[in-house]
């Protein structure tokens, strides 16, 4: 699949990164949390990076950038809570010495619901305007039921002396907002809460907690990569938990945490994505040669080709270290290896039943090349081919070939993708008039491309020039494509 632009992070977003003094660059998240005396609330953190921020003399001599922030939740148009206010960095005593980013923390009181959040951030000493986003949060924690607050990614922990808007469970939390673990970092640490346990079993109510690592693209638990505690009720019940991640190969991954009762029932979890790069880990060909292939399913692929074809078409269901060892597999022709190895893919799906979850999945392969497929690639290497088959087909699709001043676009909806996304939606562009390919130009879903910009190239032909302040384009007569993705059929 082709790649234009930065992966979606889970609730997260990117802001344009340009040159000095043209841009601000900036990352923005948030959490829900319950407060037992004041009700629901969101954490918002944004992390300004220095660099993109102009630097100002102040009356002491040394050099400080400033930001003026608006934030601004509304329901159906309605302002429900908002702040303006300007945020200072530190002070430094040279502008070449801005290699660093100053974090805010707010807290917003707003009852369960979804609300539209207005994001604005301007930098107070440079005449560029301000980069603006609308960004979905919904405010999702119960009070009637047992429940947990947002799982937040920890970038740092120190022993709080004195309270501050970062404490919780006796420790300053600075928030991991990037979501991305490479080599050099071994360690993912989380954060929860858990609320409402009294109501639910009384004060001498136990319950059971357990976090652990899961991949992304099959839901299987990572292994040794766990944890669990039983816990005693109470008003609220804190959970700060770091995970050894020095093993875990590349890939995408969620950190899922779960409140399980005396029959060992989930009664509510939540999880997080995040991304790991750690190239020393990999498939090796003894981890799959003492697989027995003789009386399994893959025995009767007997071609290289075959096998070959096969393999690439899992591509879209395989991680990270799935894929760099099944397309160097390929290379090698070995018809026992990419026997195994494409037992040992299905294996670790449905050890119950392999052939059967390989048969069903290639009739979504064999759907996905009658209806995608073009004179350079099957079906199930195209940008569609692709998102068909981990998603699924989407609960709607708008077409568009003949607006006057766009190229040929899709725009597929679906109602629930894995985990907790909902509201997911996926924009393809073809840009070559001669031919029937659409690239995936932008989509809300994790782990996916997120191209706030992608309204833009949909109308290239018409913009004449690029514009980085600029996220749409404003006079496209007849184009319904704005109007599809926020509210889709």
């Amino acid at each position: 699949m082709k790649r234009h632009a930065l992966p979606a992070l889970m609730l997260a977003l990117m802001f344009p990164a340009v040159a000095w003094a043209v841009n601000v660059n900036a990352v923005f998240n948030y959490g829900v949390f319950r407060s037992p005396q004041q009700g629901t609330y969101t954490e918002t953190w944004l992390s300004v990076n220095a660099a993109t921020v102009v630097f100002k003399k102040g009356t002491d001599g040394k050099y400080r950038g400033e930001v003026e922030i608006l934030m601004l939740f509304t329901q159906q148009g309605e302002i429900k809570n908002f702040k303006k206010y300007n945020l200072s960095s530190q002070a430094v005593e040279d502008t070449s010495r801005r290699n660093f980013s100053f974090l805010d923390q707010q807290r917003f009181l707003l009852a369960e619901g979804e609300y539209d959040m207005e994001l604005s951030v301007r930098d107070v000493n440079s005449s560029s305007p301000a980069v603006e986003s609308v960004i979905k949060v919904l405010v999702d924690v119960p009070s009637d039921k047992a429940a947990l607050s947002s799982l937040m990614l920890v970038e740092r922990t120190e022993p709080a002396t004195t309270p501050t808007p970062l404490t919780r469970a006796g420790y300053d939390l600075y928030p991991d907002l990037i979501s991305y673990y490479p080599e050099s970092r071994n360690e993912i640490t989380i954060y929860t809460e858990v609320y409402n346990t009294l109501a639910t079993w009384g004060e001498d109510g136990m319950f059971l907690l357990t976090c652990f690592i899961e991949s992304f693209e099959t839901g299987k638990v990572m292994n040794n990569i766990s944890f669990y505690k039983r816990e005693k009720a109470a008003e609220v019940v804190p959970l700060l938990h770091t995970f050894d991640i020095s093993q875990l190969p590349s890939g995408n991954y969620n950190v899922v945490a779960e409140v399980r009762d005396k029959e060992n029932q989930v009664i509510a979890f939540r999880e997080v994505f995040f991304q790991r790069s750690n190239p020393n880990i990999q498939l090796r060909l003894e981890d799959i040669e003492a697989i027995n292939v003789t009386e399994v399913f893959t025995s009767a692929f007997t071609h290289p080709d075959t096998l070959a074809y096969y393999i690439r078409a899992c591509m879209p269901l395989a991680s990270d270290m799935e894929r760099t060892f099944g397309l160097n597999l390929i290379s090698t022709r070995n018809v026992l290896h990419m026997q195994q190895y494409l037992y040992h893919f299905w294996y670790t799906r449905e050890a119950s039943n392999p052939q059967l979850a390989w048969l069903n999945y290639k009739v979504q392969v064999d759907k996905v090349n009658m209806n995608y497929s073009t004179f350079i690639e099957p079906g199930f290497e195209s940008d569609r081919g692709v998102i068909f088959l981990k998603y699924g087909s989407p609960n709607s699709i708008y077409k568009s070939t003949h607006e006057p001043e766009a190229y040929p676009y899709e725009i597929w909806h679906y109602y629930k993708l894995t985990g907790n996304q909902t509201n997911r939606k996926f924009v393809f562009i073809s840009t070559d008039l001669g031919s029937t390919d659409f690239e995936l130009a932008h989509s809300n879903a994790t782990g996916e491309m997120n191209d706030p910009q992608w309204h833009l190239r949909l109308h290239a032909r018409q913009v004449g020039g690029t514009n980085i302040d600029r996220t749409q384009y404003d006079t496209n007569y007849g184009s319904r494509a704005l109007e599809i993705f926020n509210n889709p059929f």
